[in-house]
């Protein structure tokens, strides 16, 4: 397996963004990194999903202020993946599951390579025994369902006077 990061292996979805921010996600903290990370339906309709993995790498402006800063630690963090996923990902093709992975900073300073490499690592590996010693929740991503709320002109009328809104 070529040590790649391909546009396949990138979230773009919105969709799969939302479903990997919102609450039931498995999450841990390999400082300078937190990993939040979903197994993904790989039958979904929404999503076209052509790699096992799908990586998001997310560092704050309210962490590191400096653009030179956030963009650095996002290359390190990209390095360290492609040069360490090869074992998750093929154990992800043996058992046909999908993964989508958020990196996020939680540092406030930039941080050394090495240590970068390091996080990056723990939380491979250990993606990896939780993946061999038990059974994913595979998720689908499904639209959000929002019922239609019936509004009535008359819910409005009550509420506080608007001499702009006057009929007067």
């Amino acid at each position: 397996m070529r040590e790649t990061f391909t546009k396949a292996e990138r979230i773009c979805s919105k969709l799969l963004i939302d479903k990997l921010f919102t609450g039931g996600n498995a999450s841990m903290a390999a400082f300078p990194l937190r990993a939040v990370y979903m197994f993904i339906d790989a039958e979904d309709e929404k999503l076209s999903l052509k790699s096992p993995i799908s990586v998001l790498i997310s560092v704050p402006k309210r962490k590191l202020h400096l653009a030179v800063d956030r963009n650095h630690l996002k290359r390190q963090v990209r390095e360290a993946y492609r040069r360490n996923k090869q074992s998750l990902y093929a154990l992800m093709e043996e058992k046909k599951l999908h993964l989508a992975i958020a990196f996020i900073c939680i540092s406030d300073q930039p941080a050394e390579t090495e240590q970068v490499t390091r996080a990056v690592k723990k939380v491979l590996r250990r993606i990896e025994e939780s993946v061999k010693k038990e059974e994913p929740v595979v998720r689908s991503i499904k639209e959000p369902e929002i019922e239609p709320s019936e509004t009535l002109e008359e819910d409005f009328s009550d509420g506080p006077y608007n001499p702009l809104l006057s009929e007067d």
